[in-house]
């Protein structure tokens, strides 16, 4: 087993020299200032990539090459994207970079609306977009949320909303503001901003120091279901799953 070390880059708080003293030999790492969907360039790769090297540390794993919004719905530039997507994949393997990371979800590059889901091997990580939808919904009440999402996935959220329990519900607005980074307070996230502003650049999921509640909800794509006519989606593609699943 090889120690790693999630690093977000030059702007990281935590230094490659912090990272050495930890122990780690190998670096978890990405091209965060330009993880929008662009191609990543081989010169840029090979010049993190010699940053790395040169404090005595690998680059061993890409967490992560960001599947663009227009990807996961199939819409918009996604034909695009997606060729940028393997000219990325192409140009960190000619640098020897051979693990590469990615969150196929919603809202951002990862969400959970469960940290410790029950299964017969042990306890996992969940995101399930009916929760998710409950949530937002019935619970935050955010304008115009009920159009963000396929109606079966609001009737399933109306239904299972109805009958939760008081404490999953509490349970759920914090697992959903944990993993989306939401500070409500607007001293406590100017506080947060001015004492960490490293960590705010370097993070990949910059609303997690500005934005409240529904602000951050809100500053995710506007639509969870596919734009594309049915007829335009494959057979092994249907509607109905591209609109359930993250």
């Amino acid at each position: 087993m090889r120690q790693t070390w999630r690093w977000f880059g030059p702007d990281d708080p935590v230094t490659l020299a912090h990272v050495k003293q930890a122990g780690a030999a190998g670096v978890v790492s990405a091209l965060h200032h330009m993880n929008d969907g662009r191609a990543w360039p081989a010169d840029a790769i090979a010049r993190r990539k010699a940053e790395i090297e040169a404090a005595g540390l690998t680059w061993d794993v890409v967490e992560s090459v960001i599947v663009h919004e227009d990807i996961k719905t199939r819409s918009g530039r996604f034909r695009e994207l997606i060729d940028s997507y393997k000219a990325s994949l192409r140009a960190l393997g000619g640098a020897g970079i051979r693990t590469v990371c990615y969150n196929f979800m919603a809202i951002t590059d990862w969400t959970r609306t469960d940290l410790a889901f029950a299964l017969r091997s042990g306890l996992a990580l969940r995101f399930d977009i009916v929760d998710f939808a409950a949530y937002d919904v019935f619970a935050l009440k955010r304008g115009g949320a009920e159009g963000d999402y396929a109606p079966e996935v609001v009737a399933a959220a109306k239904e299972r909303f109805a009958t939760m329990p008081e404490a999953r519900k509490a349970e759920l607005g914090r697992w959903v503001r944990v993993t989306i980074f939401i500070i409500a307070d607007a001293a406590e996230r100017a506080g947060m901003a001015a004492s960490l502003p490293g960590r705010a650049k370097a993070s990949p999921y910059p609303m997690a120091l500005a934005a409240d509640e529904p602000g951050a909800i809100a500053a995710r794509p506007t639509s969870l279901k596919p734009e594309m006519p049915a007829t335009e989606v494959p057979p092994e593609m249907p509607v109905k799953e591209l609109a359930l699943s993250p």
